[in-house]
């Protein structure tokens, strides 16, 4: 246990102080609270997988496998788009403006 509070000092020493300031009532509050919180992150996780990725899967990625899902996505749907505009048999004029029309909508 002494192991799992040096962890947690180290990340959010904020959260230590908290948990150890409460009484064993609210500590217990708490407790069930972040598990209510853990249990509806899996759902939010689910569905930014099934939206952001094209691999979704239910298992544990670290963040650098998780950016690379999204790089992935973004690629995919650029590609996808690409693709449409060119085989829509549009003039290139046609083409260049589609996608000028697209990019002015993004915020930089």
């Amino acid at each position: 246990m002494i192991d799992t509070i040096e962890q947690l000092k180290e990340e959010r020493p904020d959260l230590v102080e908290l948990f150890e300031s409460m009484s064993k009532e609210d500590l217990l509050k708490q407790c069930y609270l972040e598990c209510i919180d853990a249990i509806n992150m899996e759902e939010r996780v689910s569905l930014f997988m099934s939206e952001c990725t094209l691999n979704m899967s239910k298992t544990n990625y670290e963040l650098s496998a998780l950016q690379t899902m999204i790089n992935q996505k973004k690629e995919h749907e650029i590609n996808e788009f690409c693709y449409y505009e060119i085989c829509d048999g549009q003039l290139d004029e046609e083409i260049l403006k589609a996608i000028k029309e697209r990019a002015s909508e993004i915020e930089i």
